[in-house]
């Protein structure tokens, strides 16, 4: 679905990057952010697999591409 955006809208591919966290308990959690262009797009949060990292981040960018993406109306 973000990848199909991208095409759609003539965006280059994101490229995802993630780097796991061990706290002080041995409890492994993952940072997970996007480049894309000149920009890091990345949430304050981990997360505790890889996968959730990328689906929750890849949404939030979704949603932001998409709003960036609609005609703003009061300009005519």
């Amino acid at each position: 679905m973000f990848s199909d955006h991208c095409t759609e809208e003539g965006i280059s591919r994101p490229q995802f990057y993630q780097k796991a966290i061990t706290d002080d308990n041995g409890k492994t959690t993952h940072k997970v952010w996007i480049i894309m262009g000149n920009e890091k797009l990345q949430l304050p949060i981990t997360f505790t697999t890889v996968d959730e990292g990328h689906e929750r981040v890849a949404k939030q960018v979704l949603g932001r591409l998409r709003i960036q993406g609609k005609p703003d109306k009061d300009k005519s």
